[in-house]
């Protein structure tokens, strides 16, 4: 009983305490920087987190004119959670505030065809305004999206998807 009193009572050896602590810290830094590399490496040769940008080409012939507008989505960040939509009469250009249509944030984008004017319909978002107008294009806001659904149930309306590849390009002809 008395010896295990004394082993009880036996001072601790602080030397071999902060060995231990060191090589845990050590051990610790050594795996988040190899981490660290490791998630970097993967993002810049992977293309995470890289942008994603998808196009639609829109054309609209009148007679013997035609005018075409690109409609750009572009989605960027580590999550991709940063977005815009951009409308503009130039296809390689990313964006130009002078000339394009800037839509901050995903959105659903509707066209009527039964004006004498093309409509590009856009529900009431964060957007920015060129100077210059489209002749054969008018872009409208709606506040009321559950009333452009219903438009587009009802076949008064066409939705752009961004996202499918076979709706790529949009003609559509005036008489």
């Amino acid at each position: 009983m008395v010896g295990i009193i004394t082993q009880i009572n036996k001072p601790i050896n602080r030397t071999m305490t902060k060995r231990v602590l060191y090589c845990i810290i050590i051990f610790l830094a050594i795996l988040s920087i190899t981490l660290g590399y490791l998630l970097i490496i993967n993002y810049l040769t992977s293309g995470w987190g890289a942008p994603v940008i998808q196009t639609v080409k829109l054309e609209i012939i009148e007679g013997n004119q035609k005018e075409t507008l690109y409609i750009k989505f572009r989605a960027w960040g580590l999550a991709g959670n940063h977005e815009e939509i951009v409308i503009s009469p130039y296809r390689d250009s990313l964006k130009n505030p002078k000339t394009d249509y800037i839509i901050y944030g995903l959105t659903q984008l509707y066209l009527d065809n039964s004006h004498e004017k093309v409509e590009l319909i856009i529900p009431q978002d964060n957007i920015s305004e060129p100077n210059t107008k489209y002749t054969n294009f008018v872009i409208k806001q709606y506040a009321d999206v559950s009333d452009l659904t219903r438009r587009y149930k009802n076949n008064q309306l066409i939705k752009i998807d961004l996202f499918d590849e076979q709706n790529s390009i949009l003609i559509i002809q005036k008489n």
